[in-house]
């Protein structure tokens, strides 16, 4: 099979990317064109109306004024992700986190799984065309190779020899590159790590962050390809909860962003991914994280224990707790445990928490009654 088969079979579109760009550009070669196209098998009359309507949705996507009529035209019930619940096609996603968590990590396992994988930390991928690009400005060529020899490993891959996945590294004239391999090539994924290092301008000028950012929303409208940015918490917000504004630099970033993800760590060996913003999914996404197993030995991620919304999380048949009202279970614990004489070291090693978060928790929370028992202020 040649790579135009390749490209036919891995897309959810009639065509290749490529075909597909050109048509854009130039709506008048759609009546020539429209013969090549791979039509389903059906009747002649099914194969008539499915031409005219793939037709009728290149004219509109070739346009730039368009009334509501021909918006409303185009064929979409849903917003469509590139990663379940994750990542949103077609759209700028910020990945955050504080230094030295695995942002860095996390985006080179999801471009080998968007190439290699139907699943990515136990969510789906919805790839077109099984094809990313890692740009990437903080690694040398021996430690991503390092990097990228574990996680294959990891992640079990056995064949990856066919140029699906690669990498940039350092790029002078960034959009100009981009647009390069574009041109050659569709892809489904773009992860830039870092952002910081590719802005050359004031971070904190939200009009400046906006048009930097607006260059890649161009090629986002143009080719058809998500961007996955890797990018940095202020100083000092690591203690505090999961939120959009606690990312470095100007509100112009994560205003431009359709999609915003934090990664926090839970203990050395565990993370919570927490959506921050998210234009297309709905409020029960926002407010509950999933948990991801940091494996240091193949330097990715598996899936871990799911977090359900609080309200949602059943009980145990040894303990009721009133989630309303009550603090996290995981907190209830360590207050039981020191009310029965365990030090704040011991508590922490126990649940695989740090002491200073044991401490806060000691600090922050009211007593709490249990089935047996009133632990009252802890000494």
């Amino acid at each position: 099979m040649n790579n135009t088969e390749n490209d036919k079979s891995r897309s959810n579109l009639p065509i290749t990317r490529k075909e597909f760009t050109k048509l854009v550009k130039n709506p008048g070669l759609l009546e020539t064109k429209m013969s090549d196209i791979n039509k389903p098998s059906s009747t002649q009359n099914e194969e008539e109306s499915n031409e005219q309507a793939l037709e009728g949705q290149f004219k509109v996507l070739a346009k730039d004024l368009l009334t509501l009529d021909e918006l409303l035209s185009l064929d979409v019930s849903e917003i469509p992700f590139l990663v379940e619940r994750m990542i949103p096609k077609y759209t700028i996603t910020f990945i955050t986190g504080e230094s030295d968590i695995g942002k860095s990590l996390l985006t080179s396992q999801i471009s080998l799984a968007v190439c290699y994988r139907e699943k990515v930390v136990d969510k789906l991928i919805y790839a077109d065309f099984k094809k990313a690009i890692l740009i990437n400005t903080e690694d040398s060529h021996y430690a991503l190779s390092y990097r990228l020899k574990k996680q294959i490993e990891g992640m079990h891959i056995e064949e990856h020899s066919d140029k699906r996945f690669k990498i940039l590294l350092n790029p002078d004239s960034l959009i100009k590159r981009i647009t390069q391999l574009l041109e050659e090539e569709p892809v489904d994924l773009i992860v830039i790590d870092a952002f910081a290092d590719l802005f050359t301008g004031d971070i904190n000028q939200s009009p400046r962050v906006r048009e930097f950012l607006q260059k890649f929303s161009n090629l986002i409208i143009k080719y058809h390809c998500t961007f996955l940015i890797v990018h940095h918490i202020g100083k000092g917000k690591e203690k505090l909860g999961a939120s959009k504004e606690h990312m470095l630099g100007s509100v112009g970033i994560e205003g431009k962003a359709r999609h915003v993800l934090q990664l926090k760590e839970t203990s050395e060996s565990e993370r919570e991914v927490w959506t921050v913003k998210g234009n297309y999914v709905n409020t029960e996404c926002k407010k509950t994280p999933f948990r991801l197993k940091f494996l240091s030995e193949t330097l990715h991620f598996n899936t871990h224990v799911s977090l359900k919304p609080i309200e949602e999380q059943e009980s145990t048949d040894t303990e009721k707790v009133e989630r309303k009202n009550s603090p996290d279970p995981l907190i209830q614990a360590a207050r039981k445990m020191r009310y029965e004489g365990m030090t704040i070291e011991a508590i922490g090693k126990k649940l695989g928490r740090s002491k200073s978060t044991i401490s806060r928790w000691f600090k922050e929370h009211p007593p709490i009654s249990w089935d047996t028992s009133s632990v009252g202020p802890v000494p």
